[in-house]
């Protein structure tokens, strides 16, 4: 975990003025929190170009609202984007997170989705995404070859 120290800048009446935020973050993907993973993932999916990419995942991690992300210098995201340039890198994920997963799926309606267990904590985010393409053709064609 690192030790992060940060000024966000902000503004009151058009003032401006900074806020220190404190804490330990990740080094790697199995110390991200839930809320994190589920920040870095949305990112990912929602934008196509890699410095947006960058600036959405330091400020998921972080706990930072996207338009707050917009108020940071180059300078500093270049700092940040050193510390956490573990997710561009290889998916070493091999905790589960999230073992249930609350999705809206109406108006009031929600549906749980549950994952692995930590049974498979040495299979990685590859690996599981390998098998679960044979795993979803045998569902989808019911050749039991693919098993």
């Amino acid at each position: 975990m690192h030790e992060l120290s940060i000024r966000i800048p902000r503004s009151f009446f058009g003032l401006p003025w900074s806020q220190q935020k404190k804490g330990a973050y990740a080094e790697e993907w199995n110390e991200l929190t839930p809320r994190q993973l589920i920040g870095v993932v949305k990112a990912l999916h929602t934008t196509k170009d890699k410095y947006l990419f960058r600036a959405f995942s330091i400020g998921a991690i972080l706990g930072i609202k996207r338009w707050r992300m917009k108020m940071f210098s180059a300078e500093l995201m270049i700092q940040l984007w050193w510390l956490f340039d573990f997710i561009e890198q290889d998916n070493t994920l091999t905790k589960n997170l999230l073992p249930v997963l609350k999705v809206r799926t109406g108006w009031l309606k929600r549906t749980r989705l549950y994952g692995p267990g930590d049974k498979l904590q040495f299979v990685t985010a590859l690996e599981w995404s390998w098998i679960e393409k044979f795993y979803n053709d045998f569902h989808e064609w019911g050749d039991v070859a693919d098993l």
